[in-house]
């Protein structure tokens, strides 16, 4: 699962890119949300979920946005109930 973090069309289109050709060819299947429009995957999702990737955006997790706010929430939670779930985070406010 990877969860665009910019809202630059460009860079989420460039994600699904990458992400699709590096980690499918794997026999893996990957669902994309966009976390800046607060799209998140629901519980019952996260029930068949192995990873998360958070790529990064140009926004710091300090900067006071809604939507980070429940990203943060999002991947506390991820951590609390969901234990087997690998979370990367590549990087933000660049």
């Amino acid at each position: 699962m990877v969860l665009n973090c910019d809202d630059r069309e460009h860079l989420w289109l460039a994600n699904e890119a990458i992400f699709h050709g590096s980690l499918m060819r794997n026999g893996h299947m990957w669902k994309f949300y966009n976390a800046f429009n607060s799209e998140l995957p629901t519980r019952e999702e996260l029930k068949h979920v192995r990873g998360i990737i958070f790529p990064g955006a140009r926004f710091a997790t300090y900067e006071g946005l809604e939507w980070i706010a429940k990203l943060k929430e999002f991947a506390r939670m991820v951590l609390e109930e969901f234990p087997s779930i690998k979370m990367v985070g590549i990087c933000f406010g660049h």
